[in-house]
């Protein structure tokens, strides 16, 4: 079956699955290099014609790109994500049988340690933001609940607005997030 028709299928998919427009963005983002490595340089359109050498060498391909402002390496974790996302694609192709064999162990990249934002706020900043909007007053209170309710939970802030009331359950503590 032709890859392309297998990527757009898989997208479909994430979109069904209500994955946020962000992954789905940076999936379609990470689908397209690959296709466009496979078809440029070792002219594979289909299925059939992927094999094991194709993608150890899209992923050396990743790990030479340099980004296009600073033309510096792109930095690990962004090629990792883009490995990862293809490594997924390539597993759910395994599971519906779309390829004989999984390909999908070539992707699995591992980091040694893991390092925390460079510019993270102290509690004291935390606490001084948490404290300027005015709760006296309606649009006041809804501010700080809304301050509060992305730092405590991690919401982005399209997501934050994206909110709806149906979608808060006091009485679990729950929030369902769509975006």
């Amino acid at each position: 079956m032709e890859l392309k028709a297998l990527v757009n299928e898989f997208l479909n998919d994430l979109e069904v699955n209500s994955f946020s427009k962000h992954t789905t963005d940076h999936y379609k983002m990470s689908m397209n290099r690959v296709l466009c490595f496979l078809n440029t340089f070792h002219h594979v359109e289909h299925s059939d014609q992927l094999a094991k050498a194709h993608l150890i060498a899209f992923i050396d391909h990743m790990r030479t790109l340099r980004g296009r402002r600073t033309q510096k390496l792109l930095d690990r974790a962004t090629v990792h994500a883009y490995l990862q996302n293809v490594g997924i694609f390539l597993r759910s192709l395994a599971q519906k049988k779309r390829i004989a064999v999984d390909l999908s162990p070539l992707f699995a990249v591992k980091f040694r340690r893991i390092r925390l934002p460079r510019n993270v706020l102290s509690e004291a900043a935390v606490e001084n933001i948490l404290s300027l909007p005015d709760c006296t007053t309606y649009l006041g209170f809804r501010d700080r609940v809304m301050l509060e309710l992305i730092y405590h939970t991690g919401l982005r802030r399209q997501e934050m607005c994206n909110l709806e009331i149906d979608e808060i359950n006091l009485s679990d503590s729950t929030l369902f997030v769509r975006q």
